[in-house]
């Protein structure tokens, strides 16, 4: 219980240490150092939703040079939208059908996660 601040702050606020790296590196870029923040920010925290995901994903609408050269991008889009049909069928069970529990949703972010660090 005496750590509780502590762990609260450092669970919240971790986000802002990598800001100062971030500034570093990309100070004359501001909007290139804004959209890296965002996906951090988006990326970190504790419930990962996606409303924070699509104002970071609307950034690539702004660097478009850049996505000609992921190599990656079917995968990426194959894998976001496999966790959100995975998501919403969780849902549907959980809910409507009362077959599920909390962990199929804890399964699910931990999946988008790690599908947006691809």
């Amino acid at each position: 219980e005496e750590y509780r601040t502590f762990f609260l702050f450092i669970f919240h606020c971790h986000v802002l240490l990598y800001l100062v790296p971030l500034l570093v590196r990309f100070a004359e870029f501001p909007l290139a150092l804004t959209a890296m923040f965002l996906f951090l920010c988006s990326l970190f925290k504790p419930y990962v939703t996606l409303g924070d995901t699509h104002l970071m994903l609307s950034f690539f609408a702004i660097f478009i040079h850049i996505t000609h050269h992921t190599k990656s991008i079917y995968i990426m889009v194959s894998c976001v939208m496999t966790v959100g049909l995975i998501g919403q069928s969780y849902f549907g069970s959980w809910v409507y059908t009362g077959t599920g529990n909390a962990n199929f949703f804890y399964f699910v972010l931990i999946a988008y996660t790690v599908f947006l660090c691809t």
